[in-house]
C-alpha cells in the first residue's frame, strides 16, 4: 500500500469516527440529514470516494441510512441507543460441556403451537420459492435420470462452476476443482476440524458463538480459548496473539461477517491482520461466511479468504440463510487441506442429494440470485428497524439491543441481575421460544443476554409475543 492509500484510509476512518461520535452523543438527531457527499467533500477538502467510505462505514453499523434520490440520514429508531457488545475477559482453554439448555431450546423449534422468534433461519416468504419451483420443474423434465444417481463426493460440477462465479464478486478467482460441496456449513466445519486437529487440541473461537459450533467442538473432544467479540480491533488482535502464543492454538474458528448472535462485522483492517498473523504463526483460519451476502450497506463486506495469499484460510459458506435451508447445500474452499478434506468427505460414504444440487445450479445459472439477494436485503433491513421499534415500545427502558448491519438476528441485553434462562423458561410456558445467552458460550457466560430473530414478518402474533416478553421482563425486574 502506498502513502496516498494509507492517508486515504486514515482520513475516512477519522471522518467516520467523528460522525459516529456526533450521532451516539446526540449532536446529530434521529432523522437529521447528513451533508451530501459532494458538499462534505468540498468542505473537508478530500475526495468523494473518501466520504463514500466514511458514510459506508457508519451505515454498516446501522447508524445512518441511504434514501433513494435523497441522501443519507441518521436512522430513525426512536431514542434507542446504538450499543456495542460488552467487553468480556479473555480466558484460558476450557473443555466444552454442551448445556442441557440447548436441548430445551431446540425441542420445540419446529412445533407449530410455539412462536419461535429466535431461529437463525429466514421465513419462507423471504425465499425465492417460485423461482426454485421453476428450476425444479426444469431439472425434473431434463435431468431426471441423472438426478436419481449419486453425485461425485465433491459435488455437482456445474454447481461448483456457479459458486466460482459468485466468488468473483468478492475479489477471488477459483476453479471448480478447488471446491467441495457439503451438507450445509456445519459439515464443512467438521471436515476442516477433523483434517487439522485431534482430541485435546486447543481451538480459538469467538464468544459469543453459534451454539452448534460449540457442540461440534465438544463432539470432537477439542478445548476452546474464547476470543471476545465487541472489543476494539487492537484488543481483539492482542487476545488472539496471546492465545496463539500461550496455548498452541491449532485453528481459529470465526464468523467473519455478522456474527451469530451479536451481528458484529469484523473490520477489513482486522481481517488483514489476522490473516497475516495466521500465516506467520502457521495456524489455519476456519472462516464461516454464511451471512456475508446479507449486508445492509452499499457493498458486500470483505472476508478473510479475500486476503489469503498462502492458503491459510479454509472458507466455508452455504445457501441455507439466503435461498433454501432445506436443501442443505454448503461449500468450502479448503486450500492446502483439499486432499485431506476430500478424503474425509469420501470416507463418510455419502454425497449431497443430487436433485437439490442440480436445482440450485439451474437457479444460479438463470441469473436470479443477485436480484433475490437485493430484495431480501431490503426487506430484512426494514424488518430490523420494525422489530427494534417494537422492542423499544414494549420492553422496559433498561433493555438494550444491537442494531446489526447485516443478517437477521438481534442480541438483547437484560440488566445484569436478570437471567435469560429464567426468561426462556417463563416464555416457554406461554409457548414462546427464545435463545438464552448461556448456549452461545463454552463457559456458559452471557447469562443476561438472549437472541431474537427478525427473519420473519412482524405479524400480529409476533407483536403479541414481543409484548408478552416485555411483560415477563418487567415482572422479573420488579421481583429483583
Amino acid at each position: 500500500m502506498n502513502n496516498s492509500e494509507k492517508d486515504s484510509d486514515f482520513l475516512y476512518e477519522k471522518i467516520a469516527s467523528n460522525l459516529e461520535a456526533n450521532i451516539t452523543n446526540g449532536i446529530m438527531k434521529d432523522g437529521d440529514k447528513l451533508p451530501s457527499v459532494r458538499q462534505m467533500s468540498a468542505e473537508l477538502g478530500v475526495s468523494a470516494s473518501t466520504i463514500f467510505k466514511a458514510y459506508y462505514d457508519i451505515e454498516a453499523k446501522g447508524l445512518i441510512e441511504a434514501r433513494p434520490k435523497s441522501g443519507y440520514y441518521v436512522r430513525k429508531l426512536n431514542d434507542f441507543k446504538y450499543r456495542k457488545a460488552p467487553k468480556q475477559n479473555f480466558s484460558a482453554p476450557c473443555k466444552v460441556s454442551t448445556h442441557s439448555i440447548i436441548a430445551e431450546v431446540t425441542k420445540n423449534q419446529h412445533d407449530p403451537d410455539f412462536l419461535n422468534i429466535s431461529a437463525a433461519m429466514p421465513h419462507t416468504s423471504l425465499l425465492p420459492a417460485n423461482q426454485l419451483r421453476k428450476s425444479m420443474q426444469k431439472v425434473m423434465l431434463e435431468e431426471l435420470e441423472e438426478s436419481l444417481l449419486y453425485e461425485p463426493h465433491v459435488g455437482n460440477y456445474n454447481l461448483r462452476v456457479e459458486i466460482c462465479k459468485l466468488a468473483l464478486t468478492w475479489g477471488r478467482s477459483f476453479t471448480p476443482e478447488e471446491i467441495v460441496i457439503t451438507n450445509g456449513c456445519m459439515e464443512a466445519f467438521s471436515l476442516a476440524l477433523r483434517a487439522i486437529t485431534k482430541p485435546g487440541d486447543a481451538i480459538a473461537l469467538e464468544t459469543p458463538a453459534y451454539f452448534r459450533m460449540v457442540q461440534l467442538l465438544e463432539q470432537l473432544g477439542l478445548n476452546i480459548v474464547e476470543i471476545p467479540v465487541g472489543e476494539c480491533d487492537k484488543k481483539y488482535l492482542e487476545n488472539l496473539e496471546v492465545a496463539v502464543e500461550q496455548y498452541d492454538i491449532k485453528a481459529f474458528l470465526v464468523i467473519s461477517n455478522f456474527n451469530n448472535p451479536t451481528g458484529i462485522c469484523l473490520s477489513e483492517k482486522l481481517k488483514r491482520k489476522i490473516v497475516k498473523l495466521a500465516h506467520e504463526k502457521n495456524f489455519p483460519i476456519i472462516e464461516d461466511d454464511v451471512y456475508g451476502e446479507l449486508y445492509f450497506g452499499n457493498k458486500r463486506p470483505s472476508n478473510f479468504k479475500t486476503f489469503d495469499e498462502n492458503d491459510t484460510v479454509i472458507y466455508c459458506s452455504s445457501f441455507s440463510k439466503v435461498v433454501a435451508p432445506g436443501f442443505r447445500i454448503g461449500w468450502t474452499f479448503p486450500g492446502k487441506y483439499q486432499q485431506k478434506m476430500e478424503e474425509l468427505k469420501s470416507s463418510s460414504g455419502y454425497s449431497n442429494a443430487s436433485i437439490s444440487q442440480r436445482v440450485m445450479s439451474h437457479y444460479l445459472q438463470k441469473g436470479r440470485y443477485s436480484f433475490h439477494l437485493k430484495k431480501m436485503r431490503e426487506t430484512l433491513k426494514c424488518l430490523r428497524n420494525s422489530y427494534i421499534n417494537a422492542i423499544r415500545e414494549n420492553f422496559p427502558a433498561c433493555i438494550n439491543v444491537n442494531c446489526p448491519p447485516g443478517n437477521f438476528l438481534l442480541w438483547v441485553e437484560l440488566p445484569e441481575d436478570l437471567d435469560a434462562y429464567q426468561l426462556f423458561r417463563s416464555a416457554r410456558e406461554l409457548k414462546i421460544n427464545i435463545a438464552p445467552g448461556q448456549i452461545f458460550s463454552a463457559s456458559g457466560s452471557h447469562e443476561n443476554y438472549f437472541r431474537l430473530s427478525y427473519g420473519q414478518p412482524l405479524t400480529e402474533d409476533v407483536l403479541r409475543g414481543i409484548r408478552q416478553l416485555g411483560i415477563l421482563i418487567k415482572q422479573m425486574n420488579k421481583s429483583n
